[in-house]
Protein backbone atom coordinates (compact mmCIF):
# COMPACT_ATOMS: atom_id res chain seq x y z
CA UNK A 1 0.00 0.00 0.00
CA UNK A 2 1.05 3.50 0.76
CA UNK A 3 0.91 6.80 2.76
CA UNK A 4 1.24 10.53 1.73
CA UNK A 5 4.59 11.35 3.29
CA UNK A 6 5.54 14.52 5.17
CA UNK A 7 6.33 16.50 1.93
CA UNK A 8 3.46 15.26 -0.08
CA UNK A 9 4.57 12.40 -1.69
CA UNK A 10 3.58 9.04 -1.82
CA UNK A 11 5.22 6.74 -0.25
CA UNK A 12 5.09 2.40 0.13
CA UNK A 13 4.11 1.70 3.24
CA UNK A 14 4.68 -2.31 5.42
CA UNK A 15 3.83 -3.09 8.09
CA UNK A 16 4.80 -6.82 10.14
CA UNK A 17 1.63 -7.84 12.44
CA UNK A 18 2.48 -10.17 15.65
CA UNK A 19 0.05 -12.81 16.05
CA UNK A 20 -0.86 -10.91 18.96
CA UNK A 21 -1.72 -8.07 16.54
CA UNK A 22 0.85 -6.08 17.97
CA UNK A 23 3.06 -4.50 14.99
CA UNK A 24 6.61 -5.54 14.93
CA UNK A 25 7.35 -2.53 12.12
CA UNK A 26 6.01 -0.28 10.30
CA UNK A 27 8.16 1.22 7.58
CA UNK A 28 7.98 3.76 4.86
CA UNK A 29 9.81 3.61 1.04
CA UNK A 30 9.93 6.46 -1.52
CA UNK A 31 11.60 8.77 -3.50
CA UNK A 32 10.54 12.24 -4.40
CA UNK A 33 8.52 11.06 -7.05
CA UNK A 34 6.45 8.58 -4.72
CA UNK A 35 6.15 4.39 -5.08
CA UNK A 36 3.29 2.34 -4.62
CA UNK A 37 3.39 -1.13 -3.55
CA UNK A 38 1.03 -3.79 -5.47
CA UNK A 39 1.78 -7.40 -4.09
CA UNK A 40 3.62 -9.38 -2.22
CA UNK A 41 5.28 -12.82 -2.10
CA UNK A 42 7.40 -14.61 0.86
CA UNK A 43 10.85 -15.88 0.09
CA UNK A 44 12.23 -18.97 1.18
CA UNK A 45 15.00 -17.23 3.90
CA UNK A 46 12.41 -15.62 5.61
CA UNK A 47 12.40 -12.45 3.82
CA UNK A 48 9.79 -11.26 1.07
CA UNK A 49 9.24 -9.16 -2.19
CA UNK A 50 7.18 -6.48 -3.02
CA UNK A 51 6.17 -5.31 -6.40
CA UNK A 52 4.90 -1.99 -7.42
CA UNK A 53 5.56 1.09 -8.95
CA UNK A 54 7.37 4.24 -9.01
CA UNK A 55 8.50 7.04 -10.48
CA UNK A 56 12.08 7.49 -8.61
CA UNK A 57 13.32 4.84 -11.13
CA UNK A 58 13.15 6.83 -14.48
CA UNK A 59 13.69 10.54 -16.22
CA UNK A 60 10.51 10.09 -18.09
CA UNK A 61 6.47 11.06 -16.35
CA UNK A 62 5.65 7.75 -16.52
CA UNK A 63 5.52 4.84 -13.69
CA UNK A 64 8.07 2.00 -13.99
CA UNK A 65 7.73 -1.30 -12.17
CA UNK A 66 9.74 -1.77 -9.29
CA UNK A 67 10.77 -4.68 -6.67
CA UNK A 68 12.23 -4.30 -3.75
CA UNK A 69 13.51 -7.17 -1.90
CA UNK A 70 13.55 -7.26 1.87
CA UNK A 71 15.22 -9.09 4.84
CA UNK A 72 12.33 -10.77 7.31
CA UNK A 73 12.69 -7.92 9.45
CA UNK A 74 11.89 -5.68 6.93
CA UNK A 75 15.40 -3.77 5.52
CA UNK A 76 15.62 -3.11 2.23
CA UNK A 77 18.17 -5.16 0.57
CA UNK A 78 17.53 -4.26 -3.15
CA UNK A 79 15.46 -2.53 -5.38
CA UNK A 80 15.19 -2.51 -9.19
CA UNK A 81 13.30 -0.41 -11.89
CA UNK A 82 12.36 -1.88 -15.20
CA UNK A 83 9.57 -1.57 -17.75
CA UNK A 84 8.20 -0.54 -20.92
CA UNK A 85 8.41 3.31 -22.12
CA UNK A 86 5.14 3.77 -21.52
CA UNK A 87 4.67 3.21 -17.96
CA UNK A 88 3.97 0.02 -16.13
CA UNK A 89 1.42 -0.76 -13.93
CA UNK A 90 2.08 -4.41 -11.73
CA UNK A 91 -0.55 -6.28 -10.72
CA UNK A 92 0.75 -9.86 -9.69
CA UNK A 93 4.26 -10.99 -8.11
CA UNK A 94 4.92 -14.78 -8.09
CA UNK A 95 8.20 -16.88 -7.56
CA UNK A 96 9.73 -20.01 -8.82
CA UNK A 97 10.79 -22.42 -7.67
CA UNK A 98 14.60 -21.66 -8.20
CA UNK A 99 14.09 -18.29 -6.57
CA UNK A 100 12.80 -16.10 -9.52
CA UNK A 101 10.63 -13.15 -9.66
CA UNK A 102 7.44 -13.12 -12.05
CA UNK A 103 5.68 -9.84 -12.74
CA UNK A 104 2.63 -9.39 -14.40
CA UNK A 105 1.48 -5.99 -15.79
CA UNK A 106 0.05 -3.94 -17.96
CA UNK A 107 0.97 -0.46 -19.77
CA UNK A 108 -0.78 2.03 -22.33
CA UNK A 109 1.50 2.53 -25.50
CA UNK A 110 -0.69 4.88 -26.66
CA UNK A 111 -2.46 7.09 -24.37
CA UNK A 112 -6.46 6.66 -24.30
CA UNK A 113 -6.26 3.48 -26.12
CA UNK A 114 -6.68 0.62 -24.14
CA UNK A 115 -4.24 -1.92 -22.21
CA UNK A 116 -1.49 -4.43 -22.72
CA UNK A 117 -0.01 -7.21 -20.45
CA UNK A 118 3.74 -7.83 -19.85
CA UNK A 119 4.95 -10.70 -18.32
CA UNK A 120 8.38 -10.17 -16.71
CA UNK A 121 10.92 -12.38 -15.12
CA UNK A 122 13.98 -11.28 -12.77
CA UNK A 123 16.56 -13.46 -11.25
CA UNK A 124 17.02 -13.20 -7.50
CA UNK A 125 19.30 -10.76 -7.32
CA UNK A 126 16.45 -8.58 -8.98
CA UNK A 127 18.72 -8.52 -12.63
CA UNK A 128 16.38 -8.60 -15.59
CA UNK A 129 15.69 -11.51 -17.41
CA UNK A 130 12.72 -11.75 -20.09
CA UNK A 131 9.83 -10.02 -21.06
CA UNK A 132 6.78 -11.32 -22.91
CA UNK A 133 3.86 -10.10 -24.24
CA UNK A 134 0.49 -11.61 -22.74
CA UNK A 135 -3.34 -11.44 -22.83
CA UNK A 136 -5.98 -11.94 -25.30
CA UNK A 137 -5.10 -8.83 -27.58
CA UNK A 138 -8.04 -6.70 -27.18
CA UNK A 139 -8.55 -3.27 -26.56
CA UNK A 140 -7.56 -3.81 -22.56
CA UNK A 141 -6.00 -6.61 -21.48
CA UNK A 142 -4.91 -6.60 -17.16
CA UNK A 143 -3.27 -9.44 -15.63
CA UNK A 144 -4.34 -10.47 -12.22
CA UNK A 145 -2.25 -13.23 -11.52
CA UNK A 146 1.25 -15.30 -12.39
CA UNK A 147 3.07 -18.41 -11.26
CA UNK A 148 5.05 -20.77 -12.92
CA UNK A 149 3.24 -24.85 -13.73
CA UNK A 150 5.05 -27.05 -15.44
CA UNK A 151 8.03 -25.09 -16.38
CA UNK A 152 6.06 -22.34 -17.98
CA UNK A 153 3.86 -19.34 -17.04
CA UNK A 154 0.31 -19.35 -16.13
CA UNK A 155 -1.15 -15.63 -16.58
CA UNK A 156 -4.56 -14.77 -15.88
CA UNK A 157 -6.56 -11.75 -16.26
CA UNK A 158 -9.27 -9.97 -18.29
CA UNK A 159 -9.62 -8.70 -21.26
CA UNK A 160 -12.58 -5.79 -22.47
CA UNK A 161 -13.58 -5.52 -26.08
CA UNK A 162 -15.21 -2.05 -26.38
CA UNK A 163 -16.45 -2.90 -29.32
CA UNK A 164 -19.03 -5.51 -27.79
CA UNK A 165 -18.93 -3.91 -24.11
CA UNK A 166 -17.66 -7.24 -22.97
CA UNK A 167 -15.44 -8.46 -20.54
CA UNK A 168 -13.64 -11.74 -20.26
CA UNK A 169 -11.04 -14.20 -19.07
CA UNK A 170 -7.56 -14.68 -20.43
Amino acid sequence: GYTYGPSGNIQMTLQKINPDGSIAFSKQMGGPTGEVGEAIVATDDGGFAIVGYANSYNEATTADCLLSRFDGQGNLLWATGFGTEFGDNPKSLGITEDGHFLVAASYTPIPGQGLKAMAYTLDQNGNFLNALHVGHGEEMDLPRGIIELNGGLLVFGETYNTASGMTDVF
